[in-house]
């Protein structure tokens, strides 16, 4: 067998004794019966074809499995700074909530492997969950007012560049600044 092979592919290439032998085949192949059931039932191509049902579903899975992966991967580099060996304590929030959302709505999803990880990971983020969230917008009253605070005058300022950016592009006449005369 390996001096045939040494033989037959430097004389055609890898490719074109592959494309050979698949149109012998399909020469051979073709002038059988079997052959228009065959082609009913079966794509003729580079691999079996999945009905179109299936291959939403299949497509829509992996794309959900890619996003958890993704949701995961930020949310852990988040949490921890490998350098310093330290934990962000304002992720545990984030990391309960993800925990939590995938045990009850990705069950059936998740790899039995990443299940024992996330029922491991909740018996240990539940105390942390106890003790940080109470605190998470702040612990006394002023805590809790300068964080809202905060955190509106965001929004609020958003809201307000975005606003001025709308008034901007509109002229006096009520059309867009690209559409007037």
């Amino acid at each position: 067998l390996r001096s045939w092979h040494r033989e037959t592919v430097p004389r055609w290439g890898r490719r074109g004794f592959l494309s050979s032998i698949g149109e012998k085949l399909r020469d051979r192949f073709s002038s059988t019966p079997f052959a228009s059931l065959v082609k009913r039932e079966y794509a003729i191509g580079p691999g079996p074809k999945l009905p179109h049902e299936l291959q939403d579903r299949v497509k829509r899975r992996y794309i959900q499995l890619q996003r958890i992966e993704h949701r995961w991967k930020k949310l852990v580099q988040g949490f921890l700074s490998p350098p310093q060996g330290e934990f962000d304590t304002t992720k545990v929030p984030d990391l309960w909530d993800c925990v939590y959302y995938d045990l009850v709505h990705h069950r059936n999803d998740v790899p039995p492997a990443a299940l024992n990880v996330l029922e491991e990971m909740s018996c240990y983020l539940i105390p942390l969950q106890n003790w940080t969230s109470p605190s998470e917008f702040g612990i006394d009253k002023e805590d809790k007012i300068r964080i809202g605070v905060e955190t509106s005058w965001r929004l609020l300022q958003k809201l307000m560049n975005d606003s001025e950016f709308m008034l901007d592009e509109i002229t006096d006449s009520g059309q867009p600044r690209s559409n007037a005369n």
